[in-house]
């Protein structure tokens, strides 16, 4: 079963909304980080959305989509996820260790407009945080 095993709230007082980090366990065993962020105006704009989704990712920071998302990541080892609140739903961003020059990009709701981005010529791959 997949289950959260360590949960830090990132927030800074200067921070307009909050950040917390997730450390998921997947059903393979595998660990997952997954980050989740939103501004407050975000917050804002989510209590009278229609947008059931974000209003659930505000309601529990992130909480319930790091389980689901960390779990939509089996199979592949060395995975990251990052969830972004916007005015338009919830981002997720999927990164793989074990292709670091490969980032997949989807809002939540919609699983098939994956964006594959891949770093031009000359580019460093970018960071992930530990």
């Amino acid at each position: 079963m997949t289950k959260i095993l360590g949960e830090s709230d990132r927030r800074t007082p200067s921070m307009d909304g909050w950040e917390h980090e997730y450390r998921v366990r997947r059903d393979d065993g595998e660990a997952v980080p997954v980050m989740a962020t939103c501004s407050r105006t975000v917050e804002v704009v989510a209590s009278s959305s229609g947008d059931k989704e974000l209003r659930g990712f505000v309601a529990d920071h992130g909480r319930s989509l790091a389980l689901e998302k960390a779990e939509a990541a089996q199979g592949r080892r060395g995975a990251s996820v990052t969830l972004i609140g916007t005015s338009f739903g919830v981002s997720c961003r999927y990164d793989y260790a074990d292709e670091p020059e490969v980032t997949l990009v989807a809002r939540t709701g919609d699983q098939s407009g994956f964006e594959v981005r891949r770093p031009s010529a000359g580019s460093r791959p970018m960071s992930r945080g530990k």
